[in-house]
């Protein structure tokens, strides 16, 4: 899985708000179970490096 990070004043931040709510939702829904069951997110983690 590829995730991309991007500012808010991105020039593709801009187009993907012009997407209708129902494909914004598709897209994300595309991602559902993709994580093995047992992971758990670290803020504390994420955030040291």
């Amino acid at each position: 899985m590829r995730l991309r990070s991007m500012s808010p004043m991105s020039d593709d931040s801009a187009s993907r708000a012009n997407l209708p709510r129902e494909e914004l939702l598709k897209r994300l829904r595309a991602f559902r179970g993709r994580l093995p069951a047992d992971f758990k997110f670290d803020r504390d983690e994420a955030n040291a490096r």
